[in-house]
């Protein structure tokens, strides 16, 4: 069985039995035919032709991949999704509405760490949830993360220069850098104060776990909490789930 996680901007692939021991691989999507050019990739690496897929992608997408998929010779792909009762509670007025991204790294620290705990998935868009004491979803927040961040600045100004691969610093003495080190800030100032105001509401303390493409920089920000990092979180969780939640 190969896992496969396709987010907004990138996909990741591991083999089932390789969850526990290694790094998933990762892509960013082609700028056409990305779901053909996405299963030609992934074959490629591995043997397995049984896939459990989580997408946060549209309908479109995900059907285009399915094609691609049995065009391609594989057996089965199954789409992951939250079961009509799920083991723990979500604090969405429409559950359907929560992002399997974000269930699937509940379900994984739920499983992993003691409670009350906060997990932060620091990618594209930044998730942070809460599970409360007795293991429940409290809520969480979104906000962007550091690429959109940076693209944002550069849509809605005029004359600024961005230069993705300039240093941050705090007292900058360019635009880049200025730009570089206030996105930087606004991003880990902003991881800071939610996880601290999240563990403040759940009794002052909280296991800190996070994941993502960023979650070295967004752990950085949370250090005093002690986070526990794992890039992992999502593929642990699709070794988790039962053949009723695909």
């Amino acid at each position: 069985m190969l896992m496969l996680d396709l987010g907004n901007t990138r996909y990741k692939w591991i083999e089932a039995g390789a969850v526990a021991t290694r790094e998933p691989l990762g892509r960013r999507y082609a700028p056409e035919d990305a779901a053909a050019v996405l299963c030609r990739e992934v074959m490629a690496t591995t043997t397995a032709r049984r896939w459990r897929v989580a997408s946060v992608r549209d309908t479109a997408f995900d059907e285009a991949l399915r094609r691609a998929f049995e065009a391609a010779g594989g057996e089965a792909i199954e789409f992951v999704t939250i079961p009509p009762q799920p083991p723990f509670r979500l604090a969405y007025d429409d559950p359907r509405q929560f992002g399997i991204d974000r269930y699937l790294d509940l379900l994984a620290a739920r499983a992993e760490h003691p409670w009350p705990s906060i997990v932060v998935d620091a990618g594209t868009a930044v998730t942070v949830d809460a599970l409360d004491a007795a293991g429940d979803h409290a809520g969480g927040v979104i906000f962007p993360g550091l690429a959109l961040l940076r693209r944002s600045l550069a849509r809605g100004t005029a004359r600024i220069d961005i230069a993705l691969d300039a240093a941050p610093a705090l007292l900058g003495h360019s635009t880049a850098s200025c730009v570089a080190g206030g996105v930087l800030q606004g991003f880990q100032g902003a991881v800071r104060g939610i996880v601290e105001a999240m563990a403040h509401r759940l009794g002052g303390h909280a296991t800190i776990v996070v994941t993502g493409g960023d979650a070295a920089l967004a752990a950085s920000a949370v250090a005093a909490h002690d986070p526990v990092v794992d890039t992992r979180l999502l593929f642990k969780a699709m070794t988790l789930v039962r053949p009723c939640d695909i």
